[in-house]
């Protein structure tokens, strides 16, 4: 059979609409949801099903298998079309590695039409610490990072991935993470090509195998570890950025590096940033929040004792609204509003807006949890990984949950 036919038998179609269930032993059956706290049912092993964000919007899909052989998919109005043939849906069955796009991706795939007119519903499906092992591949800078900063984050990022899937199966049969900021960055496999990515990939390995099965728990439950990438001095409590947290773990604490209390450098990724949104983007913000077609002031009336932003009230020429600050992260762009620890607006806050609002702030991300750049700074001050853990998420503790 050749390369190309091999692929091919690979290419199964089903007849249903269901998505691929995860291999056995990798999801309990579920549970009533309930807003009491309860016992973690999911354990730390198994498959996870992994919806791919960045193929959403792709043209066609250009997929290869391990020995090169490739198909196209491209869709056909409600259908996808694929080797001539029009088919609601395509799984590519044999475990991978696939090559997807120039992207790897170890597991299944399953490949749906999108929402809309164009696009694609991609759901990879492969084992829980290959994903793990992806995702941390994604979260930091594997060049710079260190044995105990990677198992840090390899055990945080289980914790994370073990709590979402547990509450999500708890509504609905088949639970999936996100491959982006709504969960955790995922690109898919790290995939070295040449010795010193060999060099990274083998330790990556060694923290996830070091790891393997390994969480944060509080109680009886594992720990939604929530992470970003720099707090800048003090990270949040968790219950002031999201009021459904209920972790007493994820609450604030002073950050030794962010504060350079440890002797080292301070990490860029702490120092003060600054974003001005254009009239645009702040004209849209007061649409979307119905208080008239023009953004006229905007200024904290909630904040941490961090200094933190919670809550804003925009005014504009039909109203005001109180909305929370990581609302408006989000709308105008996180990856640009950098935290939601702001220092200096120009104009000054709850002055009037002439034509741009301009942003000073510290640090990175939501804040909540492990402080990524901190957490590189702390394990070259000598801290292992479960020391730095204790640290962000206090009173939580490690365990083996396979």
């Amino acid at each position: 059979m050749n390369a190309r036919r091999t692929l091919a038998f690979a290419l199964l179609v089903a007849l249903g609409s269901c998505a691929l269930p995860p291999r056995q032993g990798a999801q309990v059956s579920p549970i009533s949801a309930s807003a009491a706290p309860r016992r973690t049912v999911r354990r730390a092993s198994g498959d996870v099903q992994v919806r791919l964000a960045n193929l959403a919007s792709a043209k066609s899909l250009e997929i290869r298998d391990a020995q090169g052989a490739s198909v196209k998919i491209e869709r056909a109005g409600a259908a996808l079309a694929c080797d001539g043939a029009r088919k609601p849906e395509v799984r590519l069955a044999e475990r991978g590695p696939w090559s997807v796009n120039g992207r790897t991706y170890r597991g299944t795939l399953v490949v749906r039409p999108g929402g809309g007119a164009s696009g694609f519903e991609v759901t990879n499906v492969l084992e829980l610490e290959d994903y793990i092992a992806g995702v941390v591949a994604s979260e930091l800078v594997l060049w710079s990072a260190s044995l105990e900063t990677l198992r840090a984050q390899a055990i945080a990022a289980r914790s994370y991935a073990v709590s979402a899937l547990d509450d999500r199966g708890a509504r609905r049969t088949d639970p999936f993470l996100q491959s982006d900021t709504r969960d955790m960055a995922y690109s898919g496999a790290f995939v070295p090509k040449n010795e010193r990515e060999r060099e990274i990939a083998a330790k990556l390995e060694r923290a996830i195998d070091s790891t393997r099965g390994r969480v944060l728990m509080e109680g009886e439950r594992v720990v939604d570890a929530r992470f970003h990438a720099a707090c800048g001095d003090q990270t949040a409590d968790a219950r002031d950025v999201s009021p459904e947290a209920r972790f007493e773990c994820l609450r604030s604490v002073g950050c030794p590096a962010c504060r350079n209390e440890l002797g080292l450098a301070r990490d860029a990724a702490g120092e003060p940033w600054s974003f001005t949104a254009q009239r645009a983007a702040l004209d849209a913000l007061a649409q979307r929040f119905h208080v008239g077609a023009r953004l006229e002031r905007l200024r904290p009336v909630a904040q941490d004792g961090s200094g933190r932003w919670l809550e804003v009230e925009l005014q504009g020429p039909t109203g005001s609204a109180r909305v929370r600050f990581e609302e408006v992260r989000r709308a105008l762009g996180a990856d640009k509003l950098l935290s939601s620890a702001i220092e200096l607006t120009v104009p000054r806050a709850g002055e009037p807006i002439a034509s741009t609002l301009r942003f000073e702030g510290r640090g990175r991300g939501h804040g909540v949890g492990l402080c990524q750049a901190a957490a590189r700074d702390c394990a070259k001050a000598g801290w292992n990984a479960e020391r730095i853990l204790a640290h962000y998420y206090p009173g939580a503790r490690v365990v083996d949950w396979r």
